[in-house]
This record gives C-alpha cells, sequence and structure tokens, in this order.
C-alpha cells in the first residue's frame, strides 16, 4: 500500500510538471477592490488576470497577499518572483520587468464633505495636513508634488488610518487612489468624506526581478500577459466586478 501512494504521488508529481514547464510566485497586498483575500485565497480582477496571463504562458503560478513592505521585499531579495499591482518609478525600472499596463486609475485628494465645497490642489494646498499611505509610490508622487513645502505630509502604514483620520478631522486631506479610496469610504462606513480633485492619472503592471527570475520565463510570462490584453481577456475579467473607470483597454495613459 505504501510502494502504490508514493507511485501515484510521483506519477502526480511528473504530470505536473509536464502540464506546467516552469513556475512563477508573485506577490500582491491587500489592495481592494483590486487584490484582496477570501477565506486566506488571493481573490479580486488583478489575481485573475495574473492567473490568466500564467495560464496562457503554460506557466504554474503560486500568488500570496502579504503586507506591501513584506512583499517587496521578498521579491527584491529573491525570495518571490513577481509583485502586482505596480506604478512604475526610476527605482523599480532597474530591479523589475514590466508588463504591459493591465489596468488605470488616478491618484487625487479626498476631503471632509462637511468643511469644503470645492478644493482644488493646485490653489488650495498650502498649509494643509495631508495623508498619504507609504512608504508607497502613492507618497513619491505626493512628496513630488510638496518640492517647494507647501503643506505637510503625514504618511501612514495602512490606507485604513489616513481615512478615519480625516474623517475625524485631525488632516486636512487624504491623497489616495481614486478606486481604493473610494472603496476604502465604503468599507469603513464614513459618510462624510468625498474625492474632490484628480492630481493624475496612473497605469498599473506587473513586475518580475530582472535579476532573480529566469529571464525566458519572464519574457514568456509578459508577452502571455500583452496577449490576454490584446484579445480582450483583460477587459472581459474587469467588467464582471462592475468598475468601469479601469476596464477600457484603450485609455492607458502614454509614459
Amino acid at each position: 500500500m505504501k510502494l502504490k501512494t508514493t507511485y501515484y504521488y510521483l506519477v502526480a508529481w511528473f504530470f505536473s510538471f509536464a502540464v506546467y514547464g516552469d513556475k512563477l510566485t508573485f506577490v500582491t497586498q491587500h489592495f481592494a477592490p483590486f487584490s484582496y483575500e477570501i477565506g486566506h485565497k488571493p481573490a479580486g480582477p488583478a489575481v485573475e488576470v495574473v492567473n490568466a496571463a500564467c495560464d496562457q504562458a503554460n506557466i504554474k503560478c503560486e500568488i500570496y497577499v502579504l503586507d506591501w513592505p513584506k512583499a517587496q521585499s521578498r521579491v527584491y531579495s529573491g525570495l518571490t518572483d513577481g509583485l502586482f499591482l505596480i506604478g512604475r518609478n526610476s527605482q523599480r525600472e532597474k530591479l523589475l520587468h514590466f508588463s504591459a499596463p493591465v489596468m488605470k486609475s488616478e491618484y487625487g485628494f479626498f476631503v471632509k464633505g462637511d468643511k469644503r465645497s470645492s478644493f482644488s490642489y493646485e490653489s488650495d494646498i498650502d498649509g494643509l495636513r495631508i495623508g498619504v499611505y507609504g512608504p508607497s509610490n502613492t507618497a513619491k508622487s505626493l512628496m513630488g508634488l510638496n518640492k517647494s513645502n507647501r503643506f505637510t505630509v503625514v504618511m501612514f502604514p495602512h490606507d485604513e488610518f489616513s481615512f478615519l483620520e480625516l474623517a475625524a478631522g485631525k488632516l486636512d486631506a487624504v491623497y489616495s487612489n481614486r478606486i481604493v479610496g473610494q472603496a476604502l469610504i465604503y468599507k469603513l462606513g464614513l459618510s462624510n468624506i468625498k474625492y474632490t480633485s484628480t492630481h493624475k492619472s496612473i497605469n498599473y503592471y506587473i513586475g518580475l526581478s530582472k535579476q532573480f527570475t529566469d529571464e525566458k520565463t519572464a519574457v514568456r510570462f509578459i508577452k502571455a500577459v500583452s496577449e490576454i490584453k490584446n484579445k480582450g481577456y483583460i477587459n472581459k475579467i474587469l467588467s464582471k466586478y462592475t468598475m468601469d473607470d479601469f476596464t477600457s483597454d484603450n485609455n492607458f495613459i502614454v509614459e
């Protein structure tokens, strides 16, 4: 009986590699509504896009949801191959292969609705205390807007903290991904916060380590992302989530 069990295990192991010639591991963060966990399993449109690209490339993939600092550390230290969703910046360009853009959104400002009938970051930002999640690409974007020290940046280790502080009147504004911010407002039941001013549009990508990931496998995966995008598969995935803001393949930002 023991020999038979071992035999079946070896057969299953062999066929798993016969079907999938290569393997990639990915990490993402709790980044609702793009990626999250349901019953300790990765879920959300971004997770579905990665899995679809893996199927297209005939690559076995594993995805883990971690805190963002830990997720990035695993990729940059070689413990994991790739991460998503990410924006592009000069530091990441040196370390990662980037897929085609798979989703889009925008960075902007949330304010308390009972205090400001309107808000423009171009004219109303001086002297404010503005919360942001960081360290992150979002925080870097806000820092870039503050080169003349027009306002005070207050950085939080979790997105929720900044929105709760804003709702309590301890911040003047929060700088965030619009779609993520609106999902948090709904989750936290905050009725006195509104999105009021767009700063910049952004693309989101999937990244793979240049140093630690097999280059041929990385190229296959990145090619597969472009293939499923061009075939309309990504739009089909996103349309299931009824978030039209980032479902159009034709409106990605030129960088």
